[in-house]
């Protein structure tokens, strides 16, 4: 019976450890641009607003994300989106409503702290 019961802990214990992580581009240096897009209902998904970031928004945003607090898995309808284009290729995208943010495949949610540039787009 015990060596039943250690297996159901390690089970549970590493199912309850699983690490969550954002995906976005981490280093400033791989980054080509980061613009945030919000799309418009009425138009059947092309983009009502873009404002591309600037250097300096770019490693704040960088920052928050950084420090960003897991929050568990949520689900919403983003206001926007935030893209990184990577200078190499590819790109990355994460939805964001207020300060809630996840990744563009996941329903994994985090806290970020408030930017000024997010809040006002």
């Amino acid at each position: 019976m015990k060596p039943l019961l250690l297996i159901a802990f390690v089970f549970f214990s590493s199912c309850a450890i699983q690490q969550y992580e954002l995906d976005y581009i981490r280093s400033i240096d791989e980054i080509k641009e980061v613009v945030l897009v919000r799309p418009d209902k009425n138009s059947s998904g092309k983009f009502a607003e873009t404002k591309a970031l600037s250097r300096d928004e770019i490693k704040q945003l960088l920052n928050a994300l950084d420090k960003a607090q897991a929050i568990g898995p949520t689900k919403f309808i983003p206001d926007y989106y935030i893209e990184f284009e990577q200078i190499s290729s590819g790109n990355k995208r994460l939805k964001v409503n207020g300060t809630t943010i996840k990744g563009y495949d996941s329903d994994y949610s985090f806290k970020i702290e408030k930017l000024n540039f997010l809040e006002n787009f």
